[in-house]
């Protein structure tokens, strides 16, 4: 049996059938598909490196460190590719035409700006229109400066704790949302 007929068969028992045919043809039919895409949803706290399955999407130190706070600060765990615990966390997000760093319940996008990418005149300008193109679909958003996340981890995890009690609890229609990679 090779490997990826192993894990197509340990992620039928781990999806509802749904999730499982669009996330597998997905995975099928892509050819710059990550490898551990399926491994993601699968994996669960019973295993010893699930962390490194979630850590490995981040794009920068600096999404890692948040990662790592949000992990330890919320207490999450994997469930069929989010993490669970006193709030939900799902990793890159699409939401065409975009993709999110972190959604937080399905409704607080959270990015993890570094000062290289996202402090240029045009950065702004592009962070702005996808804010506002965003907020258009009813998500919140959270711009966390790299430095506090790095400096200051705690105050980036009572950011999202306050915009969470701040925020409507009415979430965005899920149509917009596929947590996928690619």
């Amino acid at each position: 049996m090779s490997l990826f007929s192993k894990i197509v068969s340990a992620a039928d028992k781990a999806l509802n059938q749904a999730a499982q045919n669009r996330i597998l043809s997905d995975y099928r039919s892509s050819a710059d598909a990550d490898k551990w895409f399926v491994r993601r949803w699968i994996t669960t706290a019973n295993d010893p490196c699930w962390q490194a399955d979630f850590l490995q999407y981040c794009e920068s130190p600096a999404e890692e460190a948040f990662l790592q706070s949000a992990i330890s600060s919320f207490r999450l765990e994997p469930d069929k590719g989010s993490l669970i615990g006193e709030i939900k966390l799902s990793l890159q997000v699409r939401v065409k035409p975009y993709r999110l760093d972190f959604l937080v319940n399905d409704m607080l996008v959270v990015e993890v700006d570094g000062a290289a990418y996202h402090s240029s005149a045009e950065a702004l300008k592009r962070d702005s229109e996808r804010d506002r193109y965003l907020q258009s679909l009813r998500y919140s958003i959270l711009r966390v400066p790299a430095k506090v996340v790095f400096n200051e981890p705690q105050v980036a995890m009572n950011s999202i704790r306050t915009a969470i009690r701040q925020r409507p609890q009415t979430k965005p229609p899920t149509a917009h949302c596929t947590n996928i990679l690619w």
